[in-house]
């Protein structure tokens, strides 16, 4: 009676009382509850209990058929985990993976060996598309490389990517194009490199130094074409004289040497070609002759070079007239008329702004001082002597009048600044000199004369005067019996050459020959040889029949050549005063000579006169016929 809810005819209820008082309590209505030791809610069947409510580690479900798993139990999903997770005695069943075969490691198995499994057993993957499991490189999607083996799995081997060798039989690293194999190393006797011209010679190959051997060393075509000079080849070449000739390449490759090298031909350069030791020689010609006409001839020519013109003096009716022309002639100035007469003579050096001009008068040498560019008389002196002859030279610091005074032959020295004489005579040791006396007009620093014995004529000297006055002389040629030597004319260059010319005569006045005589300085032998040879009379007087002129000039590479101008009178009746004018162009040593004739009409036979230039060319004056008088310009 402690119960309310105990009495009979209750409805029992679970609640560990005897609700319908039937002796029995909670009699069909206790619920059964399972033993649930992983606390997933489901217990183990066969081991269970029945209580009104569920007891601690009891579930109201069984069929868990692993209560050690709380992931295991009737309502779990199968994951693959080795167990049974729905307990339907299956374990992972549908939930694990295949897994191939991955031997080589390169992520690629096979598929004709695989396991099921939850993870990657080692040596595994998911992959099944290798083509080789002994191959770590050789899978799909790799890049085909040349080694051997089929890298991207498409059953080609090293396709697209093998390289071309050529066979090396010299071992140079190049081998024939027309010997090739495809690989993916060089084999054995090949290269990876071709166009090897010569596979039988280590040094020959695209890319070598080229050689000078006659071997197209570096396979381009072409022999030694690194070297100006191919072996065998002509070539230019330097002369023994230094002008350009042809040769043969050496062995070397080189221009051959001066002895090995031909010369050019002679051509008119003035420069010596042919390295024979002559300037030009055989090519110099006569170009137009200019004439000037007037009332009176034109007589005794005396011509230089002036500041790269032309100047020229004649003699004509009482005075003397000047001009200054271009090389070829072209007049500059014209007949410029200066007091004077047939005795007179004119001295310059080359560059100075004056020229020395002199002439007998009496008893009197008046002396002047002349405008190279005007030709007007600037300074004047007078000596008070009398001679018949003169000879004007210039040095570097004076003018000279060298004049014969009764047996003497005496030397006046000008002022060139003031054109004062001095006062001064040097008469000692010039005794004795014969009346032909020619100072060179071209060059002082010393003097040189040329003559001939007096009276006798049977020798031509030379002579050196020094400053001081003190005179050298020497014999050039001495004459033979019943020949006479006449008109010694003089020449010097710089170098220290000298050229004397004259004429020889035989019996009765006849003129034998031209000759000269070369120095190539002051204490060399001379050189004597003949210019011209002939028969022509002289005037029946016993005068000279022959006037000549010697004049300097320089070449190319310091080769001097030398010019006379020879005035030959010729005597029959029907010209009894006329004669011819010869040029003559000595070259080089000098030997080789050009004789041009110039004219073969002139009046007289004394008047010739050479004006030279450093090109080796010169300008020609000589007398005319019954008036006037005429020029030439000589050279090539």
């Amino acid at each position: 009676d402690t119960c309310a809810a105990c009495y009979p005819g209750r409805a029992e209820v679970c609640d560990s009382e005897d609700n319908d008082c039937d002796g029995s309590t909670d009699e069909g209505v206790l619920s059964t509850f399972y033993r649930d030791m992983d606390g997933d809610g489901f217990g183990v069947t066969s081991s269970s209990t029945q209580a009104c409510s569920q007891p601690a580690g009891y579930a109201g479900m069984g069929g868990d058929c692993n209560d050690a798993c709380a992931t295991c139990n009737p309502s779990a999903t199968e994951v693959c985990d080795t167990l049974d997770n729905d307990c339907d005695a299956g374990v992972d069943e549908g939930v694990q993976t295949r897994f191939y075969r991955d031997a080589d490691g390169d992520g690629h198995g096979l598929a004709s060996s695989s396991v099921l499994a939850c993870s990657a057993p080692s040596g595994h993957v998911t992959s099944m598309d290798d083509c080789d499991d002994t191959c770590g490189v050789c899978y799909p999607g790799n890049t085909e490389v040349c080694d051997g083996e089929n890298n991207d799995c498409d059953a080609d081997v090293d396709e697209g990517v093998l390289d071309t060798f050529y066979r090396d039989g010299d071992g140079d690293g190049h081998g024939r194009d027309d010997m090739t194999t495809l690989a993916c190393s060089p084999p054995s006797g090949y290269a990876g490199m071709g166009m090897d011209c010569d596979d039988a010679a280590s040094t020959t190959y695209p890319g070598a130094s080229e050689l000078c051997n006659a071997i197209d060393d570096d396979c381009d075509g072409s022999r030694d074409e690194t070297f100006t000079c191919v072996e065998g080849e002509s070539t230019g070449c330097t002369t023994s004289c230094g002008t350009r000739g042809t040769g043969t390449c050496t062995t070397s490759c080189e221009e051959p040497d001066a002895a090995a090298c031909t010369p050019p031909t002679e051509t008119c350069n003035y420069i010596d070609d042919d390295c024979d030791g002559y300037l030009d020689e055989y090519l110099f010609s006569a170009g137009p002759a200019s004439t000037y006409s007037s009332g009176s001839r034109l007589e005794r020519p005396r011509a230089f070079e002036c500041q790269g013109d032309v100047c020229a003096f004649f003699h004509s009716a009482g005075q003397v007239l000047g001009w200054r022309m271009e090389r070829d002639g072209t007049v500059l100035r014209s007949a410029v008329p200066h007091a004077g007469n047939d005795t007179f003579d004119v001295g310059y050096r080359s560059g100075d702004s004056r020229i020395a001009y002199a002439y007998a008068e009496g008893s009197q040498i008046r002396v002047r001082l002349l405008d190279v560019g005007t030709l007007n008389s600037v300074r004047s002196a007078t000596i008070p002597v009398s001679t018949p002859y003169l000879r004007v030279v210039v040095d570097s610091t004076s003018a000279w009048v060298y004049a014969r005074v009764g047996s003497w032959i005496n030397r006046y020295r000008i002022n060139k600044s003031t054109g004062a004489w001095d006062g001064v005579t040097d008469n000692v040791t010039l005794t004795d000199l014969p009346f032909d006396v020619d100072a060179s007009r071209h060059f002082g620093d010393p003097h040189y004369v040329s003559y001939v014995t007096p009276f006798s004529h049977n020798a031509v000297f030379i002579g050196r005067v020094t400053a001081s006055g003190a005179l050298t002389t020497e014999t050039v040629a001495s004459m033979a019996s019943g020949v006479e030597a006449r008109d010694a004319s003089i020449a010097t260059a710089p170098d220290g050459q000298i050229v004397v010319a004259w004429a020889e005569h035989g019996s009765n006045y006849f003129v034998n020959r031209l000759r000269r005589a070369h120095k190539t300085s002051w204490s060399a032998a001379p050189s004597v040889s003949t210019l011209r040879t002939g028969s022509t009379t002289s005037d029946g007087a016993g005068s000279p029949n022959l006037m000549m002129d010697v004049g300097w000039a320089r070449g190319s590479a310091g080769v001097e050549v030398f010019h006379v101008v020879a005035s030959v009178r010729t005597w029959n009746s029907a010209t009894p005063d006329q004669g011819s004018v010869y040029s003559y162009t000595l070259h080089g040593s000098p030997v080789a000579t050009d004789e041009i004739l110039l004219s073969g009409t002139v009046r007289r036979h004394d008047g010739v006169a050479a004006a030279p230039f450093p090109e080796t060319s010169f300008v020609v004056f000589y007398e005319g016929s019954v008036s006037g008088g005429s020029w030439r310009p000589v050279g090539c």
